[in-house]
């Protein structure tokens, strides 16, 4: 039998305008230990190359983390999302997945998104993962 197929997520951390680096950073490592105990999927810090001069090889991308789930984890995830981001004032989490050359992108503020908005999300996602 094959593996099921998973979504491949990238969250996106925003705390409120005026939060630094440091505060940015600490709100997604603890997302991602939240997003672990809740063990929807692998999460971890996304990385990315260091500019070319700098002495080490990767760094972490800032409010960055990579997903992996299945599809019937997604809408538990986007419920979870709703909840975490409601708990201060100011933050948002970008969801972006790629599938082939399209992508499916939505930045979600519990304040301006709609139930139905999520829900086209979630529905969106699970369509490109059982066409593929």
């Amino acid at each position: 039998m094959a593996d099921p197929k998973t979504a491949r997520l990238e969250l996106s951390v925003q705390g409120d305008p005026g939060a630094d680096a440091d505060q940015v950073d600490r709100e997604t490592r603890q997302l991602r230990a939240e997003l672990r105990e809740l063990e929807l999927g692998s999460v971890e810090l996304r990385t990315v190359e260091a500019p070319s001069g700098a002495k080490a090889g990767e760094g972490v991308a800032l409010g960055s983390l990579l997903m992996e789930v299945l599809p019937n984890a997604i809408m538990p995830l986007i419920e979870f999302l709703k909840s975490w981001t409601l708990r201060r004032s100011g933050r948002t989490v970008r969801v972006k997945t790629v599938f082939e050359d399209r992508s499916v992108e939505m930045e979600f503020d519990p304040t301006t998104v709609s139930p139905a908005e999520m829900k086209r999300l979630v529905t969106s996602i699970v369509k490109r993962l059982e066409n593929a």
